[in-house]
Order: structure tokens, then sequence, then C-alpha cells
């Protein structure tokens, strides 16, 4: 399903705990991995600084042969791309060029402004991504002098959460879900959140009805992900508000990854980045695999 990735890196230490945990993406069925760090200097208003350049790559060389290496432990075939422009241009384009099928980014709370910009250029990332982006989730612990990162959970199959609003994007999710199952995932929850702003003023008399065809076209797909292989498929409609519902749902049943489409049927949220994958990725403290719609 995954055969290509690109990882994004800062060189920071934190991605090398990224890096630790990505051995499960085998099970997923990736093999090779491109290891993208971009520079930042070819952005507007940067080009008088482009004579850095060398500089600043000689730098990063030593730290990517450090995180190459790593990738190679963990049995992938690593190339490394150093990039002049920023991240969430540079990162597309090359996962463009590989022909990859996955990019991977990290992103974790924090207070500093360092934290507040890492978790700012994964959302960057994925905001213009044109394919499948995983965001890996890291917890910081800084009670100690030097910071200590740990993956929020590293068996992304153990239990996955499939959050749906049935529209055309959320149906191209569907299928990737489909082939986490054949790769060994045994618990998927299917969710559908009929939402209270939505309902409240006009429909709320007919949410019973909405619920009842909506839990049909959840056992269909209940029915799929069994006859795939999966081991126990449960379905959820809450009512309330699709981001709270996702998030709290999460928490409580332990879920290990979060599958959802990247775009909605609210264009206009899309555009202001107020959408409810990308406030999964912003508030979850949880690995979120989101999909685009169909090119």
């Amino acid at each position: 399903m995954f055969d290509k990735i690109v990882l994004a890196t800062d060189l920071s230490k934190s991605l090398d705990t990224v890096i630790s945990s990505l051995g499960g993406l085998r099970k997923l069925g990736t093999q090779q991995a491109t290891l993208v760090h971009a520079l930042g200097i070819k952005a507007l208003g940067f080009n008088h600084m482009k004579d850095l350049i060398p500089i600043l790559i000689e730098l990063a060389e030593p730290r990517l042969a450090e995180q190459k290496a790593a990738l190679a432990q963990q049995g992938f075939s690593t190339t490394v791309k150093i990039a002049p422009g920023i991240p969430m241009f540079e990162v597309n384009r090359i996962a463009r060029e590989e022909g990859a099928s996955l990019i991977v980014v990290s992103s974790h709370g924090g207070t500093t402004a360092a934290e507040v910009l890492l978790g700012g250029t994964a959302l960057a990332i994925l905001h213009h991504a044109t394919m499948p982006v995983l965001v890996i989730r890291l917890k910081i612990d800084e009670q100690h002098a030097v910071p200590a990162y740990e993956v929020v959970k590293k068996d992304l199959l153990n239990h996955v959460l499939y959050a749906t609003d049935f529209s055309d994007t959320s149906e191209q999710a569907f299928l990737y879900v489909e082939k986490i199952v054949e790769s060994g995932a045994p618990n998927i929850t299917l969710l559908h959140v009929q939402e209270k702003s939505d309902l409240s003023k006009h429909l709320e008399h007919r949410l019973e009805e909405f619920n009842t065809i909506d839990r049909e076209r959840l056992e269909r797909m209940r029915d799929r992900l069994l006859k795939l292989g999966a081991s126990h498929v449960r379905i959820e409609i809450p009512y309330g508000f699709p981001l709270k519902e996702i998030i709290d749902f999460s928490s409580a049943e332990a879920v290990s990854l979060v599958v959802m489409g990247r775009k909605g049927r609210g264009f206009l949220s899309e555009v202001f980045m107020g959408s409810v994958s990308h406030g999964v990725a912003l508030h979850a403290n949880i690995p979120l695999l989101t999909v685009p719609a169909k090119q």
C-alpha cells in the first residue's frame, strides 16, 4: 500500500524517535524511504541568502547520515534529499517527483517557539499535500535538562478509527482502511457524527431516521471489512460536534490510528484550515492518516 514514503526531517532528536517507531510501516508494504530536509533559503525574501546553501548542506549532512542509517536499521532502503526551499512546498514536490505513496511528518505538543513552529510545519505540509499524509504524534517530557520524546502510539494497527461524513473523499479514505485491514489490523471502529450544528435548528426531529440510514451505510462497510479479515468492527453514531466526538472517542477507547478524508463537505472551512481533519491533526494526541480527494 505504502511502498515508498517521504519523511520530512528538521534534523532534530525528536525525529530520531519517530524513525525508531517506523518499522511498523513494513506491515503496510513500505520498503523505500526518502529523507527530505528543506533549508528554507529560497523562500520569498530570502534569495539574498543563497550563498549560505553550500554551508547549510555541509552542516546538515552528518545528521542526515545518522538518520539515514537509523532508517536502514528499520529495514528501509533510504535516499536523502536536501532542498533549498521551505518544507511545505519542497516535501510535497519531492514526494511527487519520487513517486511516493505516503508523506510522514511528526508533531507534538509543547510551549516553546520551536515546538509551535514544528507543529505548524507539519500542518503546512499536510495542507499542501496531494497524497496521503501520516502524522506521527510525539509526547515530550520537559522536566529533564534535555527534553525527552516518546511516540504516542507505536502499534498503529491495533485499533483503527475511521471517521466518515460519507463524502466522496471519505469514501476514498475507506479504500485505505480496507488495505489496512488486509495488512493485519484486527480492530476497527466506524464512526459517523450526526452534526449538531446542522440538525439542531430544523432537523433534530429526524435524528432517528438519519441514524437508521447511516447505520445501514456503516453496516455495509463493516461487512466488507469482516470479509477482508478484521476480527472486530464497531459502529458508532454519536450526536454532537465531529472534532470533539472524534477526539473524545480516540482518547477514551485507546485508538492507535485515526483515518479520515482530508476534504469534507465544507469547502470554505477547508480553505481556512478549519476542517475536521486539520482540527484532529492539530488537537488530537493520536496518530492520524489523512487521505486527499481523488485527483
